[in-house]
């Protein structure tokens, strides 16, 4: 409590003790101590200049105040609550420097502390320098307060212990091949640095607003947490933190340094790793700020929530992390750095991760991205699957992204500038798929895509199958997309310029779906297309391997439009080839009752197989080729300059059309059945290499038909109008209808077999022409129309011609079992012979003509009414050859030989040049105005009747028969001879004249009687019976008279123009009356009776017996002369 003031300098030896409150020690120079130097109890030592210390100087809750500088080589002891050492210069120590129980120790200047001396801050001691220090010894803080405002060179040994060390803005810590151990924390303010293999210690947390430095081999190890708002870097050194780290500031790591952090890393500053440097993090990373790993390893143990930049580059930089990585910032690994996230990864809509310039990020499990993802020239590997809803971007020549998983992607994925993107699982796409400008995209497995997939001038690699609901879409010179499966499609498939699409599965393209390829493009596929929506080719290529089901539609168009299917083609939609474009089809085509399959404005349909069809198939102005058979149920229609060619054959039970100047080929043969219909029309053409058989109908007008076979008709077959042509190389066998009409015409150049239930119509100015012969068992009409037959005719049914045009001409024979009938002006021409069977009829009526260039051969029925039948030769008659009406005609042209019955009457007539046979069992009857007119001879040996008609015989008669002349109008003429062995009766007014001689042998008889007249004009030479009973018979020349002789009736006369030479009997009786214009020599029997008379002019010279008796009367103008021999009893 007292005071001690020394002016000068003390030096203390023994024992200088300051005590009590106002215990004050004032020293106004140097102290220099070898004893004991004590403050306490709040006492006061002030020294004005320097303190050296050999000895002990304690100051225990007092106070030292030195204002000069402290050489301690002794004890230097701060202790207690008031306990302070105040040093306004420097301390130099060698001894022991302690700081303890609360005690404070203030150094204004600097602190060197040598090899020997400990400076100790223990038990809530606070030691203060703020000038530099200098150990080279030991500085020791245990549970108490080491602050450094001032640069701190450590080569001894620091060590805080339960302590804190404050290092000053103005401060440093340096730890130079030394150690610092601070058990507590460490608060910096100013520079720490660790250097030289030197090391630091922090057992606590380290709070650093200044600069730490861990280098050339030095050791930072913090078994607490820092936080860093300054500078840490650590350079060739190795800085350890056992617990997490708090980054605002920088923290580098560089030039083969190591960071080890034990807990988390928390960035809001700069975090860099260079130069071969090591930052490794056992807990979880959190970057809001800045993490550069450069040709460095910044080693993660646990996940990354970045939400700054977190960037790796250089060859040797390396970014591993072991948990996930979740970024909301920019991730970039660049010039051959490598990124390894052994977790996930979530890149939400702010993040970008951007790998480029030889760069991997390399992902061990899965990405899911909601920002970007830019691959440029880099590699990003993600091993398990990748789900995107932002964009994943992969370009330049070494880009390449790897999925090990699968992608659903609801953004945009775009591969390009021949970067690649390889996927190992399946791909889902609900947004963007963009592969462009020489990028790759290969996906191991399928792809499921309801969004938009654009390849242009890019590669789209699919090993699985595809299933689009979305836009997928080719393009570019060198865009390709290949589909190792099947592609299932439902949306839009776009092939465009010069694009290409390949798949090697199936494809399937439901109602909704299109396909589209056009512009040069190409869509390939291996297996089969099943399409239910659109498939449109438009200047581009569409090939299918496998076979096409096609219930949508399937459009081929433009010059170099092609669909190529190597299977076959089954349609129930609509196929449509047009516009120059070209569908091949290597197998067959099924086109059902739904179907259509168009060709059009040049488009070419080629199918290699066959084609069966229930729909409509059209070609117009287009071109379908058939190499194969077609089967037809449906619409077969080939239009305006269109051509259906078939290579095998036509089989139809549907409708066949070529019309408006279309073709139809058909190389083999064509069966149309009883359903079908064949229609060549309006300037259309069908041509038919083989044969037709139609059970169906076949109609051509206007049109042209060309059979280069035969034609079964079972149905009908009709050819009209003006252009309207059938032409049939081969045979034609009708069991149907044969119609040709309206100036058509039908061309046969074989045969034509026309059977019983078969019709064949020609009318209205139709032709029909047949260079072979025809068969006829049905029908035949020729109406106004002309039938024209080369070869010979066998008919056993009906062949009609009529009307005014009608012409039907046989260049061979006509052979008939049934009925020919030429009627209404129509006309019949025969060349060659005709025969007429039993069963046959042949009838000209009502103006038509029958014309024969040979013979007729009649053993049926010829009827000629009202119409003309002409024989240019003979006719052989053993049925029956009627001629009637007024204009009613037959001509022979040769013989008539008839064993059957010729009829002629009501004003009919028949012409026969040569010569008329007629045997025991013919009839030749001419009646009712009738007139039959013979140029040559008549032979009879039948029954001739002429009955109100006319007979005229320009040669002889040789009657064997009988020869009937009767009626007011009968008569019967003969230009020659009559030769009578048979009976030649003239009555009922009937007429016979006779220009030539009449000779009547012993078995013939001549009669005439009732009115009837017949009339000699020569010599009548009578061995028979010559009977003329109330009729006339006149004689113009002399009758020699070798059998019997009678007249008898009240008009009965015989009037003989020369003499009577009788040998026979000659009875006049019964009113008859003979008179002999010359002389009669009577050799016979002469008898006149019953009021009969005899009258003659000449002479009797009688031999034999004239009787008149019984009223009778025996007028002789001449003389009588009656010889030996002869009676004259009266």
């Amino acid at each position: 409590n007292g005071s001690l003031n020394v002016n000068g300098s003390v030096d203390n030896n023994g024992s200088l003790n300051t005590s009590g409150d106002n215990g004050t020690t004032n020293i106004g120079g140097d102290l220099n101590n070898s004893g004991n130097v004590s403050t306490t109890d709040n006492g006061t030592l002030n020294v004005t200049g320097n303190l050296s210390n050999n000895g002990t100087i304690d100051t225990d809750n007092g106070s030292l105040n030195v204002n000069g500088s402290v050489d301690n080589n002794g004890s230097l002891n701060t202790s207690g609550d008031n306990g302070t050492t105040n040093i306004g210069g420097d301390l130099n120590n060698s001894g022991n420097v302690s700081t303890t129980d609360n005690g404070t120790l203030n150094v204004t200047g600097n602190v060197s502390n040598n090899e020997n001396g400990t400076i100790d801050t223990s038990n809530g001691g606070s030691t203060d320098f703020n000038g530099n220090v200098q150990n080279n010894g030991t500085i020791e803080a245990d549970s108490g307060s080491l602050t450094f405002n001032g640069s701190v060179e450590n080569n001894g040994t620091l060590n805080v212990t339960n302590g804190t060390v404050n290092v000053g803005s103005n401060g440093s810590l340096t730890t130079d091949n030394g150690t610092t151990n601070i058990d507590g924390e460490l608060n910096n303010d100013g520079n720490i640095s660790t250097t030289d293999n030197g090391t630091l210690n922090v057992t606590g947390n380290v709070s650093n607003n200044g600069t730490m430095s861990t280098s050339n081999g030095g050791s930072t190890d913090i078994g607490g947490n820092l936080s860093n708002n300054g500078t840490i870097e650590t350079d060739n050194g190795s800085l350890n933190v056992n617990g997490s780290v708090n980054n605002n500031g920088t923290l580098n790591t560089s030039d083969n340094g190591t960071t080890n952090i034990g807990g988390d890393l928390n960035n809001s500053g700069n975090v860099s790793t260079t130069d071969n440097g090591t930052l490794n993090v056992t807990g979880n990373v959190s970057n809001n700020g800045t993490i550069d790993t450069d040709n460095g390893s910044l080693n993660v143990n646990g996940s990354v929530d970045n939400n700054g930049s977190l960037n790796t580059s250089g060859d040797n930089g390396t970014t591993n992390i072991g948990g996930d990585l979740n970024n909301s910032g920019n991730v970039s690994t660049t010039d051959n750095g490598t990124l390894n996230v052994t977790g996930n990864v979530s890149n939400d809509e702010n993040g970008t991760i951007d790998t480029s310039n030889g760069g991997s990020t390399d992902i061990n499990g899965s990405l899911d991205n909601n920002g970007t993802v830019d691959t440029d020239n880099g590699s990003l590997n993600v091993n398990g699957s990748v789900d995107n809803n932002g964009s994943l971007n992969t370009s330049g020549d070494n880009g390449t992204t790897n999925i090990g998983g699968d992608l659903n992607n609801s953004g945009n994925v775009s591969t390009t500038d021949n970067g690649t993107l390889n996927v190992t699982g399946d791909v889902s796409n609900n947004g963007s798929l963009d592969t462009s400008n020489g990028g790759s995209t290969d996906i191991n497995g399928n792809l499921s895509n309801n969004g938009t997939v654009d390849t242009d001038n890019g590669s789209l690699n699919v090993n699985g199958s595809v299933d689009n609901n979305g836009s997928l879409n080719t393009s570019g010179d060198n865009g390709t997309t290949n589909i190792g499966g099947d592609l299932n499609n439902s949306g839009n498939v776009s092939t465009t310029d010069n694009g290409t699409l390949n798949v090697t599965g199936n494809v399937s393209n439901d109602e909704n779906g299109t396909i589209d390829t056009s512009n040069g493009g190409s869509t390939d596929i291996n297996g089969s297309l099943s399409n239910n929506g659109t498939v449109d080719t438009d200047n581009g290529s569409l090939n299918v391997n496998g076979s096409v089901d096609n219930n949508g539609s399937l459009n081929t168009s433009g010059d170099n439009g092609t669909t190529n299917i190597g299977g076959d083609l089954n349609n129930s939609g609509n196929v449509s080839t047009t516009d120059n474009g070209t569908l091949n089809v290597t197998g067959d085509v099924s086109n059902d009752e739904n179907g259509t399959l168009d060709t059009s404005n040049g488009g070419s349909t080629d199918i290699n197989g066959n084609l069966s069809n229930n729909g409509t198939i059209d070609t117009d102005n287009g071109s379908l080729n058939v190499n194969g058979s077609v089967d037809n149920n449906g619409s077969l229609n080939t239009t305006a300059n269109g051509t259906t060619s078939i290579g095998g054959d036509l089989n139809n039970s549907g409708n066949v059309s070529t019309t408006d100047n279309g073709t139809l080929n058909v190389t083999g043969n064509v069966s149309n059945d009883e359903n079908g219909t064949l229609d060549t029309s309006n300037g259309g053409s069908t041509d038919i290499n083989g044969n037709l058989s139609n059970n169906g109908t076949v109609d051509t007008d206007n049109g042209s038909l060309n059979v280069n076979g035969s034609v079964d008709n079972n149905g009908s077959l009709n050819t009209s109008g003006d252009n309207g042509t059938t032409s049939i190389g081969g045979d034609l066998n009708n069991s149907g209808n044969v119609s040709t009409t309206d100036n058509g015409t039908l061309n046969v150049t074989g045969n034509v077999s026309n059977d019983e239930n078969g019709t064949l119509d020609t009318s209205n100015g139709g032709s029909t022409d047949i260079n072979g012969n025809l068969s006829n068992n049905g029908s035949i009409d020729t109406d106004n129309g002309s039938l024209n037959v080369n070869g010979s005719v066998d008919n056993n049914g009906s062949l009609n011609t009529s009307g005014d045009n009608g012409t039907t001409s046989i260049g061979g024979d006509l052979n008939n079992s049934g009925n020919v009938s030429t009627t209404d002006n129509g006309t019949l021409n025969v060349t060659g012979n005709v025969s007429n069977d039993e069963n046959g009829t042949i009838d000209s009526s009502n103006g038509g003509s029958t014309d024969v260039g040979g013979n007729l051969s009649n053993n049926g029925t010829v009827d000629t009414d009202n119409g003309s039948l002409n024989v240019n030769g003979s006719v052989d008659n053993n049925g029956s050859l009627n001629t009637s009406g007024d204009n009613g005609t037959t001509s022979i042209g040769g013989d008539l030989n008839n064993s059957g019955n010729v009829s002629t009457t009501d004003n009919g007539t028949l012409n026969v040049t040569g010569n008329v046979s007629n045997d025991e069992n013919g009839t030749i009857d001419t009646s009712n105005g009738g007139s039959t007119d013979i140029n040559g001879n008549l032979s009879n040996n039948g029954t001739v009747d002429t009955d109100n008609g006319s007979l005229n015989v320009n040669g002889s008669v040789d009657n064997n028969g009988s020869l009937n002349t009767s009626g007011d109008n009968g008569t019967t003429s003969i230009g020659g001879d009559l030769n009578n062995s048979g009976n030649v009766s003239t009555t009922d007014n009937g007429t016979l004249n006779v220009t030539g001689n009449v000779s009547n042998d012993e078995s013939g008889t001549i009669d005439t009687s009732n009115g009837g007249s017949t009339d000699i004009g020569g010599n009548l030479s009578n061995n028979g019976t010559v009977d003329t009973d109330n009729g006339s018979l006149n004689v113009n020349g002399s009758v020699d008279n070798n059998g019997s002789l009678n007249t008898s009736g009240d008009n009965g006369t015989t009037s003989i123009g020369g003499d009577l030479n009788n040998s026979g009997n000659v009875s006049t009786t019964d009113n008859g009356s003979l008179n002999v214009n010359g002389s009669v020599d009577n050799n016979g029997t002469l008898n006149t009776t019953a009021n009969g008379t005899t009258s003659i002019g000449g002479d009797l010279n009688n031999s034999g017996n004239v009787s008149t008796t019984d009223n009778g009367t025996l007028n002789v103008t001449g003389n009588v002369s009656n010889d030996e021999n002869g009676t004259i009893d009266t």
